[in-house]
């Protein structure tokens, strides 16, 4: 796994969403790469039937052939997808990608109850009602990143950006 030591400002960050309405049987996967919570760099995303079970095998790849993969040293995770991979495509996620990630959610609806039995690969970050569970990172290494990446609103940058793009997408399509 990469190793992120001194945090700096403008470091390559990406923040995955998912799109798609409850009553559709498509939804998509939106990343969007950020140079720490200021630039946008690029965003990349694919499209799925509910029913697949290659999701995390397909989000991966999706980075891996993006143009930003050499540079990025965090993925960011929006909790649907967190729930999308439940905890063993969580695991398997970090395993092949071999980046640290950073999955935040709203802590009444998080649903990271069986990775949380692996408490010897996470570090629990709290940002008012929001949790991050960390894999990957450090203690310090993880609030940093967060400070550099959620200066205000409710979710990292990275993820707000690509929630609006997710978004758009469903307009689109309807």
């Amino acid at each position: 796994m990469r190793r992120i030591g001194h945090v700096k400002k403008e470091i390559r960050l990406m923040g995955i969403s998912v799109s798609g309405r409850a009553h559709e049987d498509q939804f998509s996967i939106v990343g969007v790469v950020l140079r720490g919570g200021l630039w946008l760099d690029g965003v990349v995303w694919l499209q799925f039937h509910r029913n697949r079970e290659d999701v995390v095998e397909k989000t991966v790849e999706m980075i891996l052939k993006s143009k930003f993969f050499k540079e990025l040293r965090v993925v960011i995770l929006c909790s649907e997808l967190v729930r999308k991979f439940r905890s063993q495509g969580l695991l398997r996620f970090v395993e092949i990608l071999g980046l640290p990630i950073i999955a935040v959610a709203d802590d009444r609806t998080s649903r990271f109850d069986q990775v949380l039995r692996r408490k010897s690969m996470l570090v629990k970050v709290r940002k008012g009602r929001f949790l991050a569970l960390c894999m990957g990172l450090t203690q310090d290494e993880a609030e940093a990143i967060l400070r550099i990446s959620w200066e205000a609103g409710r979710v990292p940058e990275p993820l707000r950006i690509g929630r609006l793009v997710a978004s758009a997408l469903d307009t689109t399509k309807s």
